[in-house]
């Protein structure tokens, strides 16, 4: 049982153009009506609404009318004490144009009318995101958004710039950059849409070609997917990592040279499961010797990976690297390394040496 006595029930009920109406135990006894300053628009929604304590408070029930549809609480209970009744006009597109609220003590002194006067409201695009999702004023939810503090497009967010950075010119945008606020002065240049992987490369974009450059161009998630493209070498996958398979043969320099035109490396082997891949695809390639990265071009008896990753793994044969017996700087020392068959393990060579097939890694 309610704590006070004589409860009011309030009901929704337009008269005319913009009048409401409140009922008590007699449907009668109370009501007030909407005055609007100026002509309603056409298609106008005018949402009326009962707030607790005036018009500042929190709001108890609320209608709407769009056309001659009300929709809302059929009635309220309201106990005695102070209300506010706000009520409210937009336009078809969802543009605020006039408003209002009286205050009220129930119960209301006997022929009292309270009158709601509306006047008009600033301009600017104020759209209310339920209404565009309702379809009740899709052209609100295609605004551009403005610096004024709201909503204006109805995405949730305010005053937020549209699409995203595309500071490589390439007509598509980072989606992890979006756009600064439209209330700061940026010069960055701006994409409608996302769509690329890599913003400091304008050939890298949502729908790009894809070339053979281990590189992702089209970015789809995958590297050289087109294999035609990496022809006469296989690409292949393991691990994560992208492979070209190649099985013309070459010197170790001319083979790193083809790996790096086409934006690889000769293969970094930095693990034992790896290796074992590495050296299965002797089956592919056709021979048991395999070009790897490793190399001591640089300095004598220290070995590292042309791809410049450091690895401390490794998987030298027997009384290997030997430089061939050769002393520190002759012209027969060795400074390459393969994978050598039948063992599968690593040994140097002379780099401008021995025909062999290939694998090429894309960039870490």
């Amino acid at each position: 049982m309610r704590p006070h006595a004589l409860p009011y029930c309030v009901a929704l009920g337009f008269l005319g153009i913009s009048g409401l109406a409140a009922c008590s135990s007699e449907p009668s006894a109370l009501q007030w009506s909407v005055r609007l300053d100026s002509a309603e628009r056409p298609a106008s929604r005018i949402v009326a609404e009962v707030r607790e304590g005036g018009c500042g408070g929190a709001t108890l029930a609320r209608w709407e009318r769009i056309g001659d549809q009300v929709s809302g609480n059929d009635s309220l209970d309201l106990p005695k004490g102070r209300y506010g009744l706000f009520a409210r006009a937009s336009d078809a597109s969802c543009l605020w144009y006039a408003s209002g609220c009286t205050e009220l003590t129930l119960p209301l002194a006997k022929g009292a009318l309270p009158v709601i006067d509306m006047v008009p409201e600033s301009e600017s695009p104020r759209c209310v995101a339920a209404l565009c999702q309702e379809g009740a004023c899709p052209s609100a939810c295609e605004r551009n958004e403005g610096c004024d503090g709201q909503d204006n497009d109805c995405d949730g967010a305010v005053d937020e710039a549209a699409g995203y950075i595309d500071r490589d010119l390439d007509g598509f945008g980072d989606s992890r950059s979006p756009a600064p606020s439209v209330c700061e002065n940026s010069t960055l240049p701006i994409a409608s849409g996302a769509g690329d992987c890599n913003d400091a490369n304008a050939a890298v974009y949502l729908g790009a070609v894809e070339e053979c450059n281990g590189i992702d161009d089209d970015c789809d998630g995958k590297i050289d997917e087109d294999a035609d493209r990496c022809a006469p070498c296989t690409r292949a996958e393991q691990g994560g990592k992208t492979y070209l398979l190649c099985s013309s043969g070459a010197p170790w320099l001319q083979a790193e040279s083809f790996c790096r035109s086409r934006g690889y490396q000769l293969i970094t082997i930095e693990s034992a499961a790896e290796q074992d891949w590495a050296f299965a695809q002797r089956t592919v390639l056709g021979n048991d010797n395999i070009w790897i990265g490793f190399n001591d071009r640089g300095q004598e008896r220290n070995f590292t990976w042309s791809s410049g990753i450091v690895s401390t793994y490794t998987n030298w044969d027997s009384g290997q690297p030997d430089n061939n017996g050769a002393p520190d700087g002759a012209s027969n020392e060795e400074d390459c390394a393969h994978i050598r068959g039948p063992s599968g393990r690593w040994n140097d060579i002379l780099c401008g040496g021995p025909y062999f097939p290939f694998i090429c890694e894309s960039n870490p």
